[in-house]
C-alpha cells in the first residue's frame, strides 16, 4: 500500500524499504523415535528388563501402555480412558477402538479430582483399526483384570482411573536408567516422553502412507497442526525417481 501511495504522489518515499526484515526463530524439529528406537524403548520398559534384584517385578501397566501408544497414536489421556465398552469386535480380523474420552488430571482451582471426560481434547470421536498386537494385549488385560464394561482397562490398584502422571514418572525413570548405561542405543532414548510416541506415529504414517492418514489417526482438524508439531524431518527425501523420470524421457 505504501508503494501505491508513492506511485500516486501521496508519499515522497516508501519508509518500509529501510525497515530491517523481522528475525524469525527457526522452528524446532519435531522430536520422534525411529522404528528401531521405538522397538528398543519397548524392550527397555519390559518388566524383566526393569526388574531390580531382590525386589518385586513391576506391574505390566507401563510395558503394555507403551505398546498401546505406538499402535494407536492416542494421546496419553485417551489411552488411559479406554473401557471394554469402547472396543468393537476385538476378536475379529478388524478389531476397532472407539476413542471417545480422555482422563483429566487434577489442577489447582480448576479440576478437583482425576476423572474421565466423555469427550476427547478436540471433542471429536474417532474409530481406529487396532494392530493385532494391541488387540491381543487388550484382550489379555481384560481377561486378567475382568473390568466392568464402563470401568478402565488401565486401572489403579483400587480400580480407579490411572493417573497419566504415574506413567510419565515411570517412563522417565526407565529412560533415565537406560541412558545411565551409556549404551549408544539407550542414549538415543534420552528425553523420550509419552507424547514422543504420538509424534513417532505421526511421523511414520506421514512418511510411509500420507499426511492425511497421519492427521486422521491423530485426530487433527487442521493438517498443518499434524505437519508442524507431529511429523519429524526426513533425513533423505523420498525416492520419487520413477515420477521425475516422466520429465526426463529421451528427446526425439
Amino acid at each position: 500500500m505504501l508503494g501505491l501511495a508513492v506511485t500516486h504522489g501521496a508519499l515522497p518515499a516508501n519508509p518500509m524499504r529501510d525497515v530491517a526484515p523481522s528475525a524469525r526463530e527457526q522452528r524446532a524439529e519435531v522430536q520422534h523415535l525411529t522404528v528401531a528406537q521405538a522397538v528398543h524403548l519397548r524392550q527397555r520398559v519390559r518388566r524383566d528388563t526393569m526388574r531390580v534384584p531382590d525386589r518385586r517385578k513391576p506391574n505390566a501397566d507401563l510395558e503394555e501402555f507403551i505398546d498401546l501408544l505406538p499402535g494407536t497414536g492416542c494421546r496419553e489421556g485417551e489411552g488411559l480412558a479406554i473401557r471394554p465398552v469402547d472396543l468393537i469386535d476385538l476378536d475379529s480380523d478388524t478389531p476397532l477402538l472407539h476413542v471417545c474420552g480422555t482422563v483429566i488430571e487434577p489442577r489447582t482451582t480448576y479440576v478437583e479430582r482425576l476423572h474421565r471426560q466423555d469427550t476427547t481434547k478436540t471433542r471429536d470421536d474417532r474409530t481406529l483399526i487396532l494392530p493385532d498386537a494391541v488387540a491381543t494385549m487388550l484382550r489379555a488385560r481384560i481377561e486378567r483384570n475382568q473390568p466392568e464394561p464402563t470401568a478402565p482397562i488401565f486401572a489403579s490398584r483400587t480400580g480407579n482411573w490411572l493417573s497419566p502422571a504415574n506413567l510419565r514418572t515411570r517412563l522417565r525413570q526407565a529412560v533415565q536408567r537406560a541412558v545411565e548405561s551409556g549404551n549408544e542405543e539407550d542414549l538415543a532414548l534420552a528425553g523420550t516422553t509419552l507424547h514422543t510416541l504420538r509424534r513417532t506415529v505421526g511421523t511414520l504414517l506421514a512418511h510411509e502412507v500420507s499426511l492425511d492418514a497421519a492427521r486422521e489417526q491423530l485426530e487433527h482438524r487442521d493438517p498443518s497442526v499434524t505437519y508442524q508439531h507431529h511429523v519429524g524431518k526426513r533425513l533423505i527425501a523420498p525416492d520419487v525417481r520413477s515420477t521425475l523420470d516422466q520429465l526426463l524421457t529421451p528427446l526425439p
